[in-house]
């Protein structure tokens, strides 16, 4: 998808669906995953109805699983990512020199990484 009328993101659960199904189709795909804001998922996702009032982590591994059950496919394996930005900048601050030429800057980030058990906990 790309050119300057494409704006991104995600309408419909069954629009995600057919791209899926269209790149498991493809014999010489290993394996089809998604990489999609769990913020930003659509309502009409499977699971929604019944998503536990648990943490974030708890509520999008519940919506992977529905997800994993609705495709029903062996080459499939959803991925929801709860903070992404957050989430790939805090793993490894120390590797975003392009993005924070300062090492101070670096530290500090480090620093608050360390604080929290893991990034995606960050931001909620």
């Amino acid at each position: 998808k790309q050119g300057p009328d494409f704006k991104g993101g995600v309408s419909s659960y069954q629009r995600i669906k057919n791209n899926i199904e269209r790149l498991l189709a493809d014999t010489s795909a290993a394996l089809v995953t998604t990489m999609i804001d769990f913020y930003a998922l659509p309502k009409d996702c499977p699971g929604w109805k019944d998503v536990p009032a648990s943490g974030p982590r708890a509520r999008a591994e519940h919506l992977e699983a529905a997800w994993r059950s609705d495709v029903n496919h062996p080459r499939f394996e959803p991925h929801l990512l709860l903070h992404e930005t957050e989430a790939l900048i805090f793993s490894d601050p120390m590797a975003c020199e392009l993005s924070f030429p300062d090492s101070r800057v670096r530290e500090a980030l480090a620093a608050v990484g360390r604080s929290f058990p893991c990034p995606e906990d960050i931001d909620e």
